[in-house]
Parts: C-alpha cells; sequence; structure tokens
C-alpha cells in the first residue's frame, strides 16, 4: 500500500493507471482496507491533492464523498493528528466570508497549532486572485506576525508548497519586520519564480522598501537572472533613502558589462557618478562630483579616489569643515609634504581627543598620540602603541606609572598588554616576568581568570598553572566549567562533559591526572567515547538538540553517522549555517558528508558567497566571474571572496562603488594598495594608502582598525611617495619620515 501511495504522488509514468487502483479501494466494502488507505493518502500530505481532486469528481458518491474529506482538511493545512478544536476553528475560517476573515483567522491563529494553518489558507487567498489588496496585506500582515511569534514555525514558509504570489505578499511584510534574518528568509522565499515573486511583492500594497529590493536583486543574481536584478535595483531607487542602491547598480551594471539605461529620477546623479568611478574615469567623476554639492562627503570620497585631495575646509558638511585633522594630514600629504601644527592638534577644544589621537598616528607621531592615550585614561593603548612603534623605552616607563599607582585594575590590564606584546616579540623571560604578579593578583579574579589562565598556559608547564585554578576544585559543576575549558584543547562542552565523567568515576583524582585521562580518551581512535555518545544520544527525549546542548556538540566533534542529521535540523530551526559550514570547510570529513552539508545550508542561505565558493570547489557549479557578480560590490563580502580566491581582482571589482564610512571598504583598499605597490604600481598604490589614510579620519574614528594596521599603511604610503618622487629634497623628505617609522623594526 505504501509502494501504492508513493506511485502515485510522484508522478511517475505508471502513475496514471494506479487511479483506477485508488478508486476501487476507496469504493471498498472492506472497511479496514478503504480506512487504512484514507489514512496514507492524508498522511502523505498535500502532495496527494492532484489525486484527491480526481478522486473527488467521481460518480460513485462514496468514493468522491471519501475524498472530499481528506481534500478538504488537507486544503486547510490539517493532518490525521489535528486537534478537533483546531479543525472547527480551521471550518469557522474555511467558510466566513471575506469580509470576516481578518476576526476568525485571529481566532485561529491563537491555537498553538494555529499559525502553519493559517498560511495554508493565506496561499490560498493569494493565489486564487481577486482578493481586496489592502485586506490581504492586512491576512499577509497577521499569519506572518503569528509564525515569527512562534519561533518552531519558521521552516513553515519554507517546507509549505507557496505559489510565487503568496510568497511575493509575505516578502513585502518581512521586509517591514524588525528581525536579524529577513534578508535571508526573503532570499530564501525568491528562490524560484523570483520574477512572479518579485512582481506580486511589488503589486502588494505593504510595498517593497530598500532592503527587499536588494534581498531579492541578490537572490536573481545568484539564479543567473542579472537583467532581472538590475530591474529590481532600478525600482528599488525610487524608495531608497540613500544611494547604496545606486552603487549596486553600478557595480553589477559594468561587471556584468551590460549596456546602462537611461534612468531620470531619483539616485540618478550619483548612480553616474558610481558608473565613472567603476570605469575609473576620473575626469568625469571629478566632473560630476560638482553636481552633487548636497552631498559634501560623497565628493571628498570620490575626489580621493580619484587622487584629487581637496581642501576639507571648504566642505559644507560639518563632519568635515573646519575639521583640523584632516587639514593637517591634506597640509602633511601635500607636495613637498610639509609639517603638522601639533600644538594646535593636541587642543582638547579643537578636536574629539580620540580622532586627535588616530591622526596624530598617521602623521608618524606615535609618541604624541601615546600622550593622548594616556591622558585620557588609555594607558594600555599607549603602552601598545609605543612598544609597536619601537619606542620600547618609554612604553615600559609608561607602564611603570600605571603599577606605582593604586588602581589595581589598571595594573592587571597593562600587565595582560605587557605579557602579550612580550610573547608577540618572542621574548618569553621577558613575558614570564611580567605574568608572575598575575599568577596572585589575577588569576584569582573572576573577571580576567581566563584570559589569565590562557596567557599563562603560553608561559608556564600546565602544570604549574592547574594549583593555580581555584575553581577547579570548586564544589559545583557549573563552578568547575570555565577553568576546565582554559585546559583542555577541545569545545568547551566536550571538554567540560569528559573532565566531570573521568571525576565522577574516581573523585579523589587531582585536576591534573583527569586532565590528561580526557586527552587519552579523546586523541586515540575515540570508539568508546563515540559508543557513550550514541547511547545517550538514544535516550535523549528531545526530537531536536541546538548547538548550546553538550550532546550537540560532542556528535559533531566525534562526527557520529548522525551528526550531521543533528547539525542539519539544528541549522533549520535557528536558520543559521555556521556549524554547517564547519563541516563544510573541514577536510577531514568525508566528501559526501560536506556535499549534503553544503546542500542544506544553500537552502537556508542561497546568497553566502562562501557557500557558493565551496559549491564551484566541491560540485564544479559556476564560475568566478558569477561569484563576482554576487558580491554586489560589498566590501566585506570582496573581503570574504578575496580571501579564497587569493587574487587582487576580487578586491579591485569594488573599488569603484567603495564607502570610506565603511571600515571594510577600508580594508579593501588598503590590501589592493599593498598589492599595487609590491607590483611596481606605484602610483596606484600611492593613490589609494592615502585614500584610506584620510578615510580613517573624514569618515569617523575607526575603532576596528588596529593601530598596527594604520602604522602599515603609513610606513607602506611613505615607500609609495618615496618611489615616485622626482626632487631630491622631496625624495630625502618622505626617506626620513620612512626611516623614522622602520627605525627600530
Amino acid at each position: 500500500m505504501k509502494f501504492l501511495i508513493f506511485i502515485l504522488i510522484t508522478g511517475m509514468a505508471a502513475a496514471l493507471p494506479t487511479i483506477e487502483e485508488a478508486r476501487r479501494i476507496m469504493g471498498s466494502q472492506n472497511t479496514s482496507e478503504r480506512e487504512k488507505f484514507t489514512l496514507e493518502i492524508w498522511e502523505s500530505g498535500r502532495n496527494t491533492l492532484p489525486l484527491l481532486r480526481e478522486l473527488a469528481k467521481d460518480k460513485d458518491p462514496e468514493i468522491a464523498n471519501r475524498a472530499g474529506f481528506v481534500l478538504r482538511r488537507l486544503r486547510m493545512g490539517l493532518n490525521p493528528e489535528s486537534p478537533e478544536e483546531l479543525l472547527l476553528l480551521a471550518e469557522a475560517v474555511d467558510m466566513a466570508k471575506p469580509e470576516q476573515r481578518l476576526t476568525v483567522l485571529n481566532e485561529l491563529l491563537e491555537h498553538p497549532r494555529g499559525a502553519p494553518v493559517g498560511l495554508v489558507f493565506l496561499n490560498d487567498w493569494a493565489t486564487r486572485g481577486g482578493a481586496n489588496p489592502e485586506r490581504l496585506s492586512a491576512l499577509t500582515k497577521l499569519v506572518t506576525e503569528a509564525l515569527l511569534e512562534q519561533r518552531g514555525y519558521w521552516k513553515t514558509f519554507f517546507t509549505e508548497s507557496l505559489s510565487p504570489r503568496c510568497r511575493g505578499v509575505v516578502i513585502a511584510e518581512l521586509a517591514r519586520q524588525d528581525l536579524p534574518m529577513k534578508n535571508q528568509m526573503i532570499s530564501v522565499l525568491g528562490m524560484s519564480e523570483t520574477k512572479e515573486v518579485y512582481e506580486a511583492a511589488r503589486s502588494s500594497t505593504a510595498g517593497l522598501n530598500q532592503i527587499a529590493h536588494r534581498s531579492l536583486a541578490h537572490i536573481a543574481v545568484t539564479q543567473g537572472q542579472v537583467s532581472l536584478a538590475l530591474q529590481i535595483l532600478k525600482d528599488g531607487l525610487e524608495v531608497a533613502t540613500d544611494p547604496n542602491l545606486a552603487r549596486i547598480l553600478a557595480f553589477l551594471e559594468v561587471t556584468s558589462k551590460t549596456p546602462p539605461s537611461a534612468q531620470k529620477g531619483k539616485w540618478a546623479r550619483e548612480l553616474s557618478l558610481f558608473r565613472a568611478r567603476m570605469k575609473e574615469d576620473f575626469s568625469k567623476t571629478l566632473r560630476l562630483v560638482k553636481e552633487i554639492e548636497e552631498r559634501p562627503f560623497l565628493q571628498y570620497e570620490s575626489s580621493l579616489l580619484s587622487g584629487v585631495f581637496p581642501n576639507p575646509e571648504r566642505s559644507k558638511e560639518p563632519s568635515l569643515q573646519g575639521n583640523s585633522t584632516l587639514g593637517a594630514l591634506h597640509t602633511f600629504f601635500d607636495s613637498p609634504p610639509g609639517e603638522p601644527d601639533i600644538e594646535a592638534l593636541a587642543s582638547a577644544v579643537l578636536i574629539e581627543w580620540s580622532a586627535l589621537a588616530r591622526t596624530l598616528i598617521l602623521l608618524g607621531r606615535p609618541i604624541e598620540a601615546s600622550e593622548t592615550y594616556n591622558a585620557n585614561e588609555k594607558a594600555t593603548s599607549a603602552v601598545d602603541l609605543l612598544w609597536r612603534t619601537g619606542n620600547r623605552d618609554k612604553a615600559l616607563e609608561m607602564a611603570q606609572t600605571v603599577f606605582d599607582g593604586i588602581d589595581e585594575n589598571n595594573q592587571i590590564r597593562m600587565r595582560l598588554t605587557l605579557t602579550k606584546l612580550y610573547l608577540e616579540s618572542g621574548e618569553k623571560d621577558g613575558a614570564a616576568k611580567a605574568f608572575e604578579p598575575l599568577i596572585f593578583q589575577g588569576i584569582q579574579r573572576d573577571d580576567i581568570r581566563r584570559a589569565a589562565l590562557a596567557i599563562g598556559l603560553k608561559i608556564l608547564p600546565r602544570e604549574q598553572i592547574i594549583p593555580l585554578a581555584k575553581n577547579l576544585l570548586a564544589e559545583r559543576p557549573y563552578q568547575r566549567a570555565a577553568a576546565i575549558a582554559v585546559f583542555l584543547p577541545y569545545p568547551e562542552k566536550v571538554s567540560v562533559s569528559w573532565y566531570e565523567y573521568f571525576r565522577e568515576k574516581d573523585p579523589l583524582l587531582p585536576p591534573s591526572a583527569i586532565f590528561k585521562k580526557v586527552e587519552e580518551f579523546l586523541n586515540g581512535d575515540q570508539t568508546k567515547a563515540r559508543e557513550i555518545i550514541t547511547d545517550s544520544l538514544k535516550k535523549k527525549p528531545k526530537k531536536n538538540l541546538l548547538p548550546n546542548d553538550s550532546l550537540y556538540q560532542h556528535a559533531l566533534y566525534l562526527r557520529l553517522p548522525t551528526s550531521l542529521e543533528i547539525v542539519k535540523k539544528a541549522a533549520w530551526y535557528q536558520f543559521s549555517i555556521r556549524d554547517l559550514l564547519g563541516i563544510i570547510r573541514d577536510k577531514s570529513w568525508p566528501i559526501d558528508s560536506r556535499k549534503k552539508a553544503l546542500q542544506t545550508a544553500l537552502k537556508i542561505n542561497p546568497t553566502d558567497i562562501s557557500l557558493r565558493w565551496f559549491d564551484l570547489q566541491l560540485n564544479q557549479n559556476g564560475d568566478l566571474d558569477s561569484l563576482h557578480l554576487l558580491t554586489l560590490g560589498d566590501p566585506g563580502t570582496a573581503l570574504r571572496l578575496g580571501g579564497y580566491t587569493g587574487k587582487r581582482e576580487t578586491l579591485s571589482m569594488c573599488t569603484g562603488v567603495t564607502n570610506l564610512k565603511n571600515n571594510f571598504s577600508l580594508r579593501c583598499l588598503a590590501i589592493l594598495a599593498k598589492s599595487y605597490l609590491e607590483k611596481g604600481e606605484t602610483k596606484k598604490a600611492a593613490r589609494l594608502f592615502q585614500t584610506v589614510l584620510c578615510g580613517e579620519i573624514s569618515a569617523g574614528n575607526q575603532p576596528a582598525t588596529p593601530i598596527k594596521a594604520t602604522l602599515e599603511n603609513l610606513e607602506n604610503l611613505y615607500e609609495a611617495r618615496f618611489k615616485l618622487s622626482t626632487r631630491e629634497d622631496e625624495k630625502k623628505l618622505w626617506e626620513e619620515r620612512l626611516k623614522s617609522i622602520r627605525k627600530n623594526d
């Protein structure tokens, strides 16, 4: 019987003749056979709808009634296990007049299992067409919010067979919701029949915002429908609140070699500007920037990328106008270079201190910058800066003033900083001396114990550090957990679980002996560990294991045969591909497991550039050109793709639309500039390095940019300017600055 149902619902060539067999059983006088067959059809779900529709037309009223009974309930999203009260609520919705639907649907959605049923009704109303647009939008809002509120029902959006029109109106509603995964959800809903879905979403009274246009354009590119993506982006310009869609549109046009179409209306001038920047037509870029006076930062950004460094004093934007930091930079980088007015910069009245400190670093004045940090209670940053710029004596002198103080917290932070710096320099003895007081002063403190233990293990043997971790002897397991995890190289809950497992077997064993037992146990063939965890999984009452569950982490770490399915279920439940991506990247997993993980991850996040790269590598699906398009010019995505390809092209393609207010953009430019410098394209390198350094200040403080990276960019700029210099006095000046920054490398 099960095989018959399979044949019927898969639409194979042998399916048509079996309808007679289905009709025979439905009309059978054998009650047991008939009811069993009816139940199996119902359990097989909505795939049996075509069959049931045929049977519901039968001339035999018994067959038609039985088929109609199941057909009606399947249409309402009900299954044989649905409670009676849910059936009554669904019937009320089914019988309600259009103007009554909102009220009765709300009653259905209040039932704990009502949300998926509500989605089935919504799909039916949207698919039929002719529904009042405002009413359909209100119904969509009600159902969407109900499904989002019940976390376990998220997947219903993607497992239910929804029409393009239904998916479109849901997308329009999702775009208005405040939830972190909405871009991903929009992409999944738009994966098939993208054009029809977009048209339905656009015609919804809820309308499409900028986010939805970008997400749908992204999925269109993934599907290879570049022309559709371009149209979606052009439509999106009319509702866009900033020029970012114009950046994407220009990027996609130029990289796909699509002739630009005429664009009038909102953001048309910005689009023309980005097109010129993408083609590195700097003369046209500089001509176009004059037309967008109301966007001074965009003017400044475009001029920098074109190799022109305008005086920010003339800007109409408050953040640029009168900014003495930028003024000093532009004077300093001028030809021949001048010297900045350090006294003026140091005045706290003129600028915010953190911007001042960053600017002084950019000007190659680390000592003045460190003084600014120290004066504003950032002594650890000041010492870090002095040390990295070769001023070790001054760094140690400043650190000593902290040690002579009375603030214990500052002393501990300073010792941790010095220990890390010594370790980076390869000076283990110096690190040990700096760290020694922390053995008693820091490891006993809850707030820094973990960091102190981790650093201590790099300096001293584990046996010397273990006695200092008092929590290992704590009475309760949760009190011991944090200390255990530091001493073992496995996932945290794996380490803690096996430590407690061996401790329970012999409570008198010292911690050092337990650690050795865990390592011997897990570093071997792991057969016994697999048996124990497999048995525990069989006893687990919950259907789904989540990443925060210790059994989940055990299954994943031990690569149990069931682990991939466990991870896939959790990924769908949490809408997260993190652990799936970990499997895909790890070559120690079987290739079939990696491919299955990839298949699931692509369904959850179809536009992820890492997944598309592995799809290209593992399945030979796609090409590098399509992956470049898929970045949509986003600098963060370009950095990830560049990390895989190792090619300059990946970063250079997004340079034309880069946004200097984005820290990832600055990183892209710096990496690209370094590549140009290494390849002898010095002029390009100098232009980009200078853009990065000016961008750090003009866009505001960039806390994500490490001091070390800023100094490297400055050094590379000096080298490029030295190589470009033609006059002896200018050459000498850049050479001196280059020597000053390299003096203690």
